[in-house]
């Protein structure tokens, strides 16, 4: 696997070019009037009429502005000429990097001006982010026009930016004394995702995986170009089957494959009689006796968990047995596991617990039971193994960004009961090629000492998923949190099976066939809206303050239930959230009360219809916030529905961000039902993006608007603060 030091190097990006002579003289923000007035009118309406030469004038532009033109405003000085860049005949990507290099050195060394100094670069670097996303940036891989610079250009624009904004972040922190009001520091932002990343990741990976990698790394083209280079083309991601009959897994040793072998399993009237007890079953392979031992599990019994991906053939539809090969397997993998986390007298026969073995097949009684005992075989276990057969055939790599960003594009993270496993369980080990076994504790332990600028770049985003899935017991071990730290909705969920929830049952859902669930009104879905109140007020009950607020921006329907319009009907909901993950970004909780779900945002009251300007083709409006009309934001629908932005009186803007700035911030569009200040009580109306108009011509022409209007009222929106 190549270095990942240096992002610019990758060969994906291909070769960066030469500015454009003709715009030598030119600064950063000649560069952004020219676009405006001489290539973006032209780019927005260019037809099909003899117009494609001048797609390499794009290309060219966009180089010489917003790669060195960005390197010339940021860098300064120390960008050199472009003889310094240059390397047989050819723009030298990792000489870039030296000179960015040697920028950061520069400003650790000089602290006199500096503050100004890195307030003027990020300044720059969210205009530049801007522009990039706008330009080239898209959200579906059908965006994109087929233009030739488009599959080139943009990557390397967005990897520069990514790294600019990874050093100055890591300044900003590292120097404690630089501290301004209205200052954020996001090095995790990214800027923007190239189509042809994305079409990438589609035909790479299974559906599943690249919805995950999508709605997690969206916006960040370093992360996501990493996580593809990190996969093979054609990757293990078809269901193990012949002709539509499941095929059971051998270990790799087994001389047997592809020939009958020995299914084993345990004794079925054993196992149904400890589960109906009520105890968590368990298995024991003895190598000697080559006989397979149900047992069930003590206080102070040690035993480990297997979790799979049942496309990789370590499950059975039909019976509760495996090929003995594979216990065999087990038993070494867990003799291996053991002495990785330097256990005391290492066992090996250890006993375990895998669905395929522990939850019966053909008795639905015992099976529901067994599915309900789960979450106690997960908590109790010595240690979790997870068994992904892409990743068995990867090396794990020597940092923290190589191992996380494997284990995040496997199979294994696409799976539904991943989080529920991966939050209870005292110990993580995946297994790797070669037999390697990597710790999740230890992968946490190098994400902290990650040092190299792509590692961090990189490691950030992957790691954002990864704090998901720390149970308690490893938040404990690694940070030193409370045990009564409820810090994620996944505690509360993970343990609450234990409660018993007296769901209303009066509708028989069988009669619902595929379709059950997705029908927009009727039985089938008022018993399933009214199931999922329960089950968030027996949640709220356990757990105070464990919903989070952010929440109420996930898409997709809601529950019809009164005080419960706020809550989606289902989390598994396949779309993305939003590019900023509103649901894990909230520093405030969430208060289950009588009205409704009390949350604290920021926001905007909009008062009277007569004061927004809309756009129906667009379906979008503007507002401004000042008695000048200086300050104008735009709100635009950002889910594919048929229902329109409604243009009515006593609306409201609820912001999943403290601070709204020309970036695409995810929002709810609210109608106010009842003011006490300072609470407002709405109801959601939709889904919308909201950001703050900042081209000048725009705005003169949205002030020109207003006034033409003429309204008899002059009510402006008015900015809500989330205190």
């Amino acid at each position: 696997m190549p270095s990942i030091e240096n992002p610019l190097d990758w060969e994906e990006i291909g070769e960066i070019g030469y500015p454009d002579p003709e715009y030598s003289e030119f600064d950063f923000h000649d560069f952004a009037t020219e676009w405006r007035t001489r290539i973006l009118p032209w780019y927005s309406f260019r037809d099909n009429t003899g117009q494609a030469g001048r797609m390499s004038d794009i290309a060219s532009f966009l180089r010489s502005w917003l790669f060195f033109g960005l390197l010339k405003e940021i860098l300064g000085e120390d960008l050199g000429s472009l003889q310094q860049l240059e390397a047989g005949g050819r723009i030298d990507k990792s000489k870039v990097v030296n000179q960015i290099k040697q920028w950061r050195q520069r400003e650790l060394e000089t602290p006199r001006g500096r503050t100004s100094r890195l307030a003027r670069v990020q300044l720059v670097l969210t205009e530049a982010r801007s522009l990039v996303t706008d330009i080239c940036s898209v959200d579906e891989a059908g965006d994109a026009p087929d233009d030739p610079w488009n599959r080139d250009i943009p990557l390397a624009l967005m990897v520069l930016g990514e790294m600019l904004t990874s050093y100055t972040t890591g300044l900003l922190l590292e120097l404690k004394e630089v501290r301004i009001r209205g200052w954020h520091i996001d090095g995790n932002r990214g800027w923007g995702q190239p189509a042809a990343v994305v079409k990438t990741m589609r035909e790479r990976w299974s559906p599943d995986t690249a919805r995950i990698v999508h709605g997690s790394l969206s916006g960040h083209a370093t992360a996501q170009l990493y996580a593809l280079r990190l996969t093979q083309q054609g990757s293990s991601h078809g269901p193990v089957a012949n002709g539509g009959v499941y095929v059971q897994a051998h270990s790799d040793s087994c001389i047997l494959q592809g020939e009958e072998e020995d299914l084993v399993g345990p004794d079925q009237d054993k196992l149904a009689g400890i589960i109906k007890q009520g105890k968590i079953p368990l298995v024991r392979y003895c190598p000697s006796s080559r006989n397979l031992e149900i047992i069930q599990f003590e206080p102070g019994m040690r035993y480990a968990i297997l979790s799979h991906v049942w496309a990789d053939g370590y499950g059975n539809p039909n019976e509760n047995k495996i090929h003995r090969c594979v216990l065999e397997f087990f038993n070494q993998l867990f003799l291996d596991t053991q002495r990785l986390l330097h256990r005391k007298e290492a066992d090996p026969a250890l006993p375990f617990w895998i669905d395929t073995l522990t939850i019966p097949v053909n008795d639905p009684v015992q099976r529901k039971r067994a599915i309900k005992a789960m979450h106690r075989a997960y908590t109790n276990a010595d240690f979790m193994v997870v068994l992904d057969a892409g990743l068995a055939r990867m090396e794990a790599g020597e940092s923290y960004a190589e191992a996380a960003m494997k284990i995040f594009t496997s199979r294994w993270m696409g799976r539904l009961w991943t989080l529920q496993e991966a939050y209870l369980s005292k110990k993580l080990v995946f297994r790797f090629g070669n037999d390697e076994l990597v710790d999740m504790d230890q992968l946490e332990g190098n994400f902290l000492t990650s040092q190299s600028l792509a590692d961090s770049m990189v490691a950030g985003k992957a790691r954002k998923y990864f704090d998901r899935l720390l149970g308690w017991q490893r938040q404990k071990r690694i940070y030193g949190v409370p045990l009564h730290d409820n810090v994620l909705l996944a505690s509360a969920l993970a343990t609450l099976f234990e409660i018993e929830v007296d769901f209303p049952d009066d509708f028989d859902h069988s009669s619902c066939g595929s379709r059950c669930g997705e029908e927009e009104e009727g039985q089938c879905r008022d018993n399933l809206d009214a199931r999922m109140k329960c089950f968030l007020e027996a949640l709220y009950d356990a757990y105070p303050n464990s919903i989070p607020p952010g929440i109420i921006f996930v898409p997709g329907r809601r529950l019809a239930v009164e005080g419960f319009g706020w809550a989606p009907c289902t989390w598994m909901v396949g779309q993305n959230v939003a590019h900023d993950d509103p649901i894990f970004n909230q520093a405030t909780t969430a208060e289950l009360t009588l009205n409704g779900l009390l949350v604290r945002y920021p926001g905007f009251l909009l008062r009277s219809s007569e004061n927004r300007i809309y756009d129906t083709t667009e379906d979008k409006f503007s507002f401004p916030c000042d008695i000048l009309l200086l300050e104008w934001y735009c709100v635009q629908s950002c889910d594919e529905d048929t229902e329109k932005i409604p243009n009515m009186d006593g609306l409201a803007i609820i912001s999943s961000r403290e601070e709204v700035r020309e970036n695409k911030v995810i929002g709810l569009l609210v109608s106010v039902k009842k003011t006490r200040r300072p609470r407002l009580y709405v109801e959601i109306l939709k889904r919308v993006w909201i950001w703050r108009e900042r081209d000048q011509a725009r705005i003169n022409n949205l002030r020109m608007s207003f006034w033409e209007r003429k309204v008899d009222i002059c009510e402006y929106g008015e900015i809500l603060d989330s205190v």
